[in-house]
């Protein structure tokens, strides 16, 4: 189940609140299963926790919502501290910096 992670809303000088920022964590188990295709029989069979960060704009006007980007892993299973203690341009910079996906 999805979780809000943050929320923002982004003020534009002289405009009415139009852009909201969520991330949203993801906290899934997944499972890794190897098999050899040709024996059919099992190499490797793992279940994992996962949690992702992803981040999406919302335009309030026209009622679109975007895919930002997916926030940098710190390790595998690992919570990361509460964004609220970073500044908008850290932020920034580590999602330029260490993401997979960003916009």
């Amino acid at each position: 189940i999805p979780a809000i992670y943050s929320f923002k809303i982004i003020q534009v000088p002289e405009k009415p609140m139009e852009l909201i920022s969520v991330i949203y964590e993801f906290d899934t188990l997944q499972n890794l299963t190897i098999k050899n295709k040709k024996l059919g029989e099992l190499i490797n069979d793992k279940q994992q926790r996962v949690v992702d960060y992803y981040s999406f704009l919302i335009d309030t006007f026209n009622g679109e919502i975007y895919l930002q980007g997916k926030l940098p892993v710190n390790k595998l299973g690992e919570r990361r501290e509460k964004i609220t203690t970073l500044s908008q341009h850290e932020i920034k910079s580590n999602c330029i910096k260490y993401s997979d996906i960003y916009a």
